[in-house]
């Protein structure tokens, strides 16, 4: 190999790669989605224990309390960290 050769590739591997870029950016998308899934599953389960409290005294089966509780705070946390994602 002759060292304009080795010049040439040498150069060829470190200049930017524009797929690699998309790779990463896609890459970090899809970290900062996951993140975004475990934080509402966070508050979701602080929603279930909240309704199975709930529940337990005010009489109904605690089954019914978690989930009335911990769905629609999952839900509303997962909108809510959406939308603040798009905006930020």
């Amino acid at each position: 190999m002759t060292p304009s050769q080795a010049d040439a590739i040498a150069s060829a591997v470190m200049q930017p790669d524009h797929r690699r870029d998309e790779i990463a950016a896609r890459q970090q998308e899809e970290m900062q989605q996951l993140q975004r899934q475990r934080r509402a599953a966070a508050i979701g389960l602080v929603g279930m224990a909240a309704g199975g409290l709930i529940a337990c005294q005010s009489g109904l089966p605690w089954v019914k309390g978690v989930l009335y509780g911990g769905v629609p705070t999952f839900f509303i946390a997962k909108v809510w960290l959406d939308r603040r994602a798009l905006r930020g």
